[in-house]
C-alpha cells in the first residue's frame, strides 16, 4: 500500500510499500500513465525497492514529472508490481487530486 492519496503537483511524492515477499526479493514497479502506456518508474524511486529479512519493502516514488508531462490526471492508477523479469506479483492503488 502506501500514500493513497496524492496531489497534482510538479512535487508530488507517493510512498509505495509491499509485504509478503522473499526476503532479498528485488522488484520493479510500473504504471500504465494517462496515455495507457506502462512504463518502469524506477528512476524516479528511492530507495530501488527490494525485501528485507521480513519480507517487506518501502519507497518513494517522486512522481513530479508525471504529473508535470501530464502522463497522470486526477483519478485512480494501478502501480504493478513485478519480478525481475516483470511477471505481477501484486497491484498497488493511488489516486491522484486537484491540489488546492
Amino acid at each position: 500500500m502506501g500514500t493513497p492519496m496524492v496531489p497534482l503537483d510538479n512535487k508530488a511524492e507517493a510512498v509505495i510499500m509491499g509485504a509478503g515477499f522473499q526476503p532479498g526479493q528485488e522488484v520493479f514497479l510500473l504504471i500504465t500513465d494517462a496515455n495507457g502506456i506502462k512504463s518502469d518508474i524506477e528512476y524516479a524511486l528511492k530507495p530501488v525497492p527490494k525485501a528485507n529479512a521480513a519480507g517487506t519493502w518501502s519507497t518513494t516514488w517522486s512522481c513530479g514529472r508525471y504529473v508535470k508531462k501530464k502522463l497522470v490526471k486526477e483519478g485512480a492508477y494501478v502501480i504493478t508490481v513485478t519480478d525481475t523479469k516483470y511477471e505481477p506479483l501484486a497491484h498497488v492503488p493511488v489516486t491522484f487530486y486537484m491540489a488546492k
